[in-house]
């Protein structure tokens, strides 16, 4: 186990019993959800499926339809799995 995963196992150790289900469960769905996209990037027929999506973003971006993301979004995974 990593050294800032223990760190954050003690820290939450400290919290409210409610608190922990919680983040627990939120930690629980950030991992299913990173195994879901490995399996999804592994599988070979994926390569088709992310040209098109290219293609189709490079069109909508070069119509004007593109929305700027707000970088703050990215930076959080968690925020980002909600």
């Amino acid at each position: 186990m990593s050294t800032v995963l223990e760190q954050a196992l003690e820290e939450l150790k400290a919290m409210p019993a409610e608190a922990q289900e919680s983040i627990a469960q939120d930690l629980l769905d950030l991992i299913r959800s990173e195994r879901k996209w490995d399996k999804l990037f592994a599988d070979p027929r994926s390569d088709r499926v992310f040209e098109q999506m290219s293609t189709e973003v490079r069109a909508e971006n070069a119509a004007g339809k593109a929305i700027a993301a707000d970088p703050s979004f990215w930076r959080n995974p968690l925020r980002a799995a909600q």
